[in-house]
C-alpha cells in the first residue's frame, strides 16, 4: 500500500503546476524553519523566563525577612544608621580627587567650577554644591556621570545642561551640577 500510496503522489506532483508546487515547497520550508527556531529561540527563551521567576521569588521572600527584621528595630536607630551613611566634611577633597581621575579617564576637560557649601544650621545633613562645565564628546560625558555616581554613593547629579556651538562640531559643553552630602558636625 506504501508502494501505491507513493506513486499516486508521485504522479499528482508531476501534474500539478510549477507554481502551485514551489508554493507548496516553499511552505514546507517556511514550516521547517519555524519548528526550528522555536526549538532554538522559543525553549533557551522559556528556560530563563523559569530562572527569572525562580529569581524574584528569591528576592521577594529575603525582602520580607529582611521587613520583618527592619519592623522590629527602633526608628531612632535606623535614622541614626542613615545619617551615619553620609561622609564628614573632610571627605569633599577625596570625593573631588574621584570626580577628576573620573573626568581624566575619560579625557574630559573639567573648567573652573563653582564650590559652595550650602549652609544649613538646623539640618543634620550639609549639601556642598558643586557646578562644573565639561567639555568633550556626549558619549564620555555620560560615562563621567555614570563612573561618578558610581564612585560617590553621597553624590547627587542636581541638574545637567549640554549644547553645541554648531551641527558640526564633534563635542558638546555640558554644564553639571552635582551636590555633595555630607554629615553634619
Amino acid at each position: 500500500m506504501n508502494r501505491e500510496l507513493l506513486k499516486r503522489t508521485h504522479w499528482q506532483l508531476r501534474r500539478t503546476p510549477l507554481p502551485v508546487a514551489l508554493a507548496t515547497l516553499l511552505g514546507l520550508v517556511l514550516l521547517a524553519g519555524a519548528v526550528i527556531g522555536e526549538r532554538r529561540v522559543l525553549a533557551p527563551l522559556a528556560a530563563t523566563v523559569t530562572d527569572i521567576r525562580h529569581e524574584t521569588q528569591t528576592l521577594r521572600s529575603q525582602a520580607a525577612r529582611r521587613h520583618q527584621a527592619e519592623a522590629g528595630s527602633d526608628p531612632a536607630a535606623q535614622l541614626g544608621e542613615f545619617y551615619g551613611f553620609f561622609p564628614a566634611e573632610a571627605s569633599v577633597p577625596e570625593t573631588l580627587e574621584r570626580i577628576y581621575a573620573a573626568a581624566a579617564q575619560q579625557n574630559l576637560m573639567l573648567e573652573h567650577g563653582d564650590y559652595r557649601l550650602a549652609p544649613d544650621t538646623e539640618a543634620r545633613l550639609q549639601r556642598y554644591d558643586v557646578v562644573l562645565p565639561v567639555k568633550g564628546r556626549y558619549g564620555a560625558i555620560r560615562r563621567f556621570v555614570a563612573q561618578v555616581l558610581e564612585d560617590n554613593p553621597n553624590l547627587a547629579l542636581t541638574a545637567i545642561s549640554f549644547s553645541r556651538q554648531t551641527a558640526s562640531d564633534i563635542g558638546v559643553d555640558a554644564q553639571l551640577q552635582l551636590t555633595i552630602f555630607l554629615a553634619a558636625e
